[in-house]
Parts: C-alpha cells; sequence; structure tokens
C-alpha cells in the first residue's frame, strides 16, 4: 500500500482502490494521441491486471485515472503557489498571504457560509491549511463581488470520500466595508481558489486590483 508521509493513502492509490473495487464511472469523449511503446506495454499490463478483478477495465480507464491523479496534484499546486491565469508562472503566491477566496454560487453563499458558518467542500494544499486565517468568497451573477469575509475556526483534514476535499468552519460572517467588483478581468480569473490578504481585501474596490497587486 503506498502510503504518503502524513501516514494517509496518495491520491493515486485512492484511484487506485476506487477503480479495483468497480467504483468509478463517468461520460466518455473519443481523443486520439501517441504514447511510447514501452509504456504502452507496461499500461496493458496493469489494465489486465485489473481486468482480472473486474472483467472491464480498458488501458484508456487506466489512462483516464493516470490523468485524473495527475491533474488534481496539479492544481494542488498552482492552488498552493496562487499561480494565477493571465500571470506570469514564475509569479509565486506571497507567504504573508492570510486570506483565501473562493467561489461561490449565491445559493450556497446564502445556505452554506452565512447560515451553516462554514464553506465545504474545498482543495487546499497541506502547506496552506495552517496558513489560511481567514476565508471570503466571490459570489456569482448578479452579485458579481466578493461582500463577506469570515475568521477560519478550522480547517479539516481530507475526506476521502469527497475527493480528498476538506471543510472551513469559520466565525460569523462579516460585510466586507464595500463589496469588491471584478473590474476589468474576466469571470474566469475568479472560479478558482486564490490567496491575499485580509488588510488588502478590505482596501481595494475590485477583484482585478487584488489579483495583481504585489
Amino acid at each position: 500500500m503506498v502510503i504518503n508521509k502524513n501516514g494517509k493513502t496518495s491520491r493515486a492509490e485512492s484511484r487506485i482502490l476506487a477503480r479495483f473495487s468497480g467504483a468509478i464511472a463517468a461520460k466518455k469523449k473519443n481523443i486520439t494521441f501517441n504514447i511510447n511503446e514501452e509504456l504502452l506495454e507496461r499500461l496493458d499490463t496493469v489494465a489486465a491486471m485489473f481486468s482480472a478483478n473486474d472483467g472491464n477495465t480498458t488501458r484508456t480507464d487506466i489512462i483516464e485515472d493516470a490523468l485524473t491523479s495527475y491533474i488534481e496534484t496539479a492544481e494542488d499546486f498552482f492552488e498552493e503557489q496562487n499561480l494565477k491565469e493571465d500571470q506570469d508562472i514564475t509569479s509565486y503566491t506571497n507567504p504573508d498571504d492570510d486570506t483565501a477566496v473562493f467561489p461561490a454560487i449565491n445559493d450556497n453563499f446564502s445556505s452554506i457560509f452565512i447560515a451553516d458558518q462554514e464553506w465545504r467542500y474545498v482543495r487546499v494544499a497541506e502547506s496552506r491549511r495552517n496558513k489560511i486565517k481567514y476565508i471570503a468568497l466571490y459570489r456569482g451573477a448578479p452579485i458579481s463581488a466578493i461582500t463577506h469575509y469570515a475568521e477560519v475556526i478550522d480547517v479539516s483534514d481530507q475526506i476521502p470520500e469527497k475527493d480528498n476535499k476538506r471543510v472551513i468552519k469559520v466565525k460569523e460572517p462579516v460585510p466586507l466595508p464595500h463589496s469588491v467588483e471584478l473590474g476589468n478581468i474576466t469571470v474566469q480569473s475568479v472560479r478558482k481558489l486564490f490567496y491575499t490578504k485580509l488588510n488588502q481585501l478590505k482596501a481595494v474596490a475590485t477583484v482585478e486590483e487584488l489579483l495583481y497587486m504585489k
């Protein structure tokens, strides 16, 4: 069994166990690409071992699992480093950032963030877990702004049955001095987690200022 340094199963192993138990099912789309011949032989061997258990695992299934694990690990890295769209890839996160900003639909803002005083289920890198002191939410249309923030009480362990995402418990959300609107950037820029400082969040007028503030 593959165990990481924290004594937990890796994301790749979680995917392997799910595949072995037959718990993975999803819509498929055909694509074509080239692959190293030796790697293909190894891939076929692994697929055959799975197929001996469930009778229907294909090389495509294994490729999908591998890509899923790689992409999720890369997303964790990008979140940890605070890499943003339309920003140079060498621009890394400020270690002093204390606030995580998540995208939110308005129904969830009201029913989860305000009513339950938590935000779920979100992917936060382990290295970031104890550094998040506050969270804020960019609310979708028709609000299209960050309107509240909340002090963090606890960031949970990863939850395997929720794709290793976490629940963040918070104190009562507080309105910002003024709404922080999008500015002259696309909405794509706020569809993923990014980090900032609370004092900057309170000071700016737009998310555009926040994202590119040095």
